[in-house]
């Protein structure tokens, strides 16, 4: 009996498993460089969103704010009390964050001093400097699935006071 030249089925499944076992790392490996440029997409996108609403705060008065806030520390949780602000203070608003951001802002009232400082600035000729931290961040989720992620930015909104 004559056996024919070729490959039998068991000998192709053993070839198929090999080249699989062996593009598999390469499959993953696209698969999380996909997901690193989608992170940083959304990480570029956030921080444009922190930046527009901090320069808008640095156009803001001390004295403004002041006046709408009575708390030494106000959090705004979501965009739309944010926009409620801005727009309270008379200001244009900064465009609203789209799905999936969330930005949240911080205002931090400095401007009380103890004594003993008080002191130290009156005798070393110190202006006294009131003024508010401002922190925004804008969280967005990782593409992996793994979390959240968060760009933050911090400004000051001041006054001089002589």
């Amino acid at each position: 009996m004559k056996y024919k030249l070729g490959f039998t089925v068991v000998e192709i499944v053993i070839a198929l498993v090999i080249i699989a076992v062996g593009f598999l790392p390469i499959y993953n490996l696209f698969r999380q460089s996909s997901a690193g440029t989608m992170n940083t997409v959304h990480e570029t996108i956030a921080t444009n969103y922190a930046s527009d609403l901090i320069n808008l705060c640095k156009d803001i008065r001390y004295a403004d704010v002041k006046d709408k806030v009575s708390e030494e520390k106000r959090s705004f949780e979501n965009d739309t009390e944010i926009i409620d602000f801005i727009k309270d203070l008379d200001f244009t608003p900064p465009t609203e964050v789209e799905k999936p951001f969330n930005r949240k802002m911080t205002l931090t009232r400095y401007d009380r001093r103890r004594f003993m400082e008080w002191l130290k600035d009156l005798f070393s000729g110190r202006k006294k400097v009131d003024s508010y931290l401002v922190e925004v961040s804008v969280s967005f989720p990782r593409m992996n699935g793994s979390g959240l992620d968060e760009v933050s930015m911090y400004t000051l909104i001041m006054d001089w006071t002589w």
